[in-house]
This record gives C-alpha cells, sequence and structure tokens, in this order.
C-alpha cells in the first residue's frame, strides 16, 4: 500500500465504525492525532496538513 511503499514504519489506522473518533471527540474530518508509545496523546491538528506539519507533530513524539 501507499504507506508501506513510501516507506513509513509508524502504524496508521482506519476505522469504519466511529468508535475511535467517538473516543477522541474528533468532530471534524481528517483529524490527525500524535500518539506516543504509551498511548498519550502528544498534539493533534485538525483539517488537512502539510507535510512539514505531519512531520513536526511527529518530531513532538519522544522516543520510546
Amino acid at each position: 500500500g501507499f504507506f508501506q511503499d513510501q516507506g513509513y514504519r509508524f502504524p496508521v489506522v482506519f476505522e469504519t465504525e466511529s468508535d475511535a473518533a467517538a473516543a477522541f471527540r474528533a468532530n471534524s474530518l481528517p483529524t490527525t492525532y500524535f500518539i506516543d508509545a504509551k498511548g498519550y496523546v502528544i498534539a493533534q491538528a485538525t483539517g488537512a496538513i502539510s507535510g512539514d506539519t505531519l512531520q513536526r507533530g511527529i518530531d513532538m513524539i519522544p522516543e520510546a
């Protein structure tokens, strides 16, 4: 798939039942959450984001 083809090594989750959207109170789509290895939300972004914003969010996640 796209993510593997691009060399991404982090988990990407897609849902169809809106369980995660309800749990995280995501009221608009797309919403991006940056979650650390312990499951804590480090940052979030609402709406479409640029590659630079994505990288900044990833960089905010501490190494496990």
